[in-house]
């Protein structure tokens, strides 16, 4: 750990700055370090360490949950242990298989003593690889969405090394770490790392459909992630009133709608009008929840009011604003008011789902090429709703894998943007060009460059 400074904080983090390269070469041979948990992994300094495993010996890692955006595990496994070893508190709900392949790395312990077994040095940190938020006016960091185990390694530690992003959130509470306290940090904005939908069971599907009759309205539920809870909650749409409880806000949990304190029907999730009546600020978001169940009181009730109060046809609908507890109502001026603006959560759904493939393929841009993964690359050039300049970025890469695999996707897409469509053709014609092949005019099949008839559809070619 750093020792404290009497001059200011903020001339020390200027000192404090340096490379990755720097940083990575700060660890030594059979040391211990501590890597930063789940969607707080450092994954640029994990990146670097992981290029430097080769002159490092018998390093162990600890860790708490780990996403493995860099395979720690696979060089580990690779090198027997002798590069590096590594020590997992938790594996997460793995199935017994997959626990049993790396049953070596997994050390059982009560998470509560984790803490004492930093401080008491009877598992002493030398390094420890976390990630913050940028400091604030007083030079303290944030941990953000990952501090469990992770700041109670941070003050333990030898040394720090810390990776300060700007995306990772400011969490208010004990997540905090000063500058003083932090050795050496290197500046590095990237994607948090984000756990992927599981995919769908047929049993769990059909456990679901059992489980809304065991659960009344107005229960409160712990819910865990996995495919099982996913379903339940897809199948407790017609509940109301519920409670959650739970570490993890997924968009099954999202997607349940809140229910109407006066007729206790669900809300209808839709889009708010062009304009705010009232104080002009404007709605602050971009859906509203609405009653839009005629027999509800409150809506019966208030067209009589309206009547003899101001003699319009008018009347009110119960409406929540995202993220409140209490909601209001809203003056309508007939019963089919919202009924065109209602918004399908499925849909949103799917295209949050979208937006984090399109991230996840982001973050693996700067890796893939080295990595030899197209995956990505292709994502995000054939995805015409993702960001303009990662589509550029990922068109650049292709001659970079100089991968005749590539074409055959590009050419198949149909694409809404002429430029990015014209920048991935350049690449094809220097792949084409760097492997003396080129594309039959006739049937658009790959052959030599030299070829004088196409072997797939017998056609003569330009060479002819």
């Amino acid at each position: 750990m750093a020792a404290a400074r009497t001059s200011y904080w903020a001339d020390n983090y200027v000192e404090k700055k340096c490379s990755v390269q720097a940083a990575i070469r700060r660890i030594q041979a059979g040391q211990r370090v501590f890597v930063g948990s789940s969607s707080g992994e450092p994954q640029h300094l994990v990146r670097e360490f992981a290029e430097s495993a080769g002159r490092l010996k018998d390093v162990e890692i600890v860790r708490l949950l780990a996403l493995e955006t860099t395979p720690l595990t696979l060089i580990a496994n690779k090198t027997k242990g002798h590069s590096l070893n590594i020590r997992s508190f938790y594996l997460g709900s793995a199935k017994p298989r997959e626990v049993a392949k790396n049953i070596r790395f997994i050390t059982p312990v009560n998470l509560s003593a984790v803490p004492r077994l930093f401080k008491t040095r009877q598992l002493p940190i030398h390094v420890a690889l976390i990630q913050v938020s940028p400091p604030d006016d007083f030079g303290w960091l944030s941990l953000g969405v990952s501090v469990d185990i992770t700041l109670s390694a941070a003050l333990s530690a030898d040394f720090v090394i810390a990776q300060v992003n700007s995306k990772m959130p400011r969490v208010l509470g004990r997540s905090f770490i000063h500058v003083n306290d932090v050795d050496v940090f290197v500046e590095y904005d990237e994607e948090l790392p984000t756990i992927e939908r599981p995919s769908e069971s047929e049993a769990a599907n059909i456990i679901a459909k059992y489980i809304p009759r065991l659960i009344e309205d107005g229960s409160t539920l712990q819910i865990s992630l996995g495919t099982t809870p996913q379903a339940i909650m897809q199948a407790l749409q017609t509940k109301n009133d519920l409670g959650i409880h739970t570490q993890y806000l997924t968009d099954e949990i999202l997607r349940l709608p809140p229910s109407c304190p006066h007729c206790k029907e669900q809300l209808s999730c839709c889009h708010p009008p062009p304009y705010h009546v009232g104080d002009g600020l404007g709605w602050g978001t971009e859906l509203i929840f609405i009653c839009l169940n005629d027999d509800c009181p409150i809506f019966k009730k208030s067209w009589e009011q309206f009547e003899e109060q101001y003699g319009h046809s008018a009347s009110c609908r119960y409406m929540l604003l995202p993220n409140e507890e209490k909601g209001g109502t809203m003056m309508v001026g007939s019963k089919d008011a919202f009924t065109g603006s209602i918004v399908d959560p499925d849909k949103l759904g799917a295209g949050n789902a979208r937006y984090e493939k399109e991230k996840k393929a982001r973050a693996q841009l700067d890796t893939c090429v080295a990595e030899k993964n197209l995956e990505p690359v292709i994502f995000l050039i054939t995805d015409d709703d993702a960001h303009l300049e990662s589509r550029h970025r990922a068109c650049e890469l292709l001659t970079e894998f100089n991968d005749l695999a590539c074409i055959d996707p590009i050419r198949a897409h149909k694409f809404r943007h002429t430029a990015i469509e014209q920048i991935a053709n350049l690449a094809i014609v220097k792949i084409l060009k760097n492997h003396n092949r080129m594309e039959c005019a006739y049937c658009a099949e790959i052959i030599k460059a030299q070829a004088k008839i196409c072997k797939h559809c017998g056609k003569e070619t330009a060479n002819k």
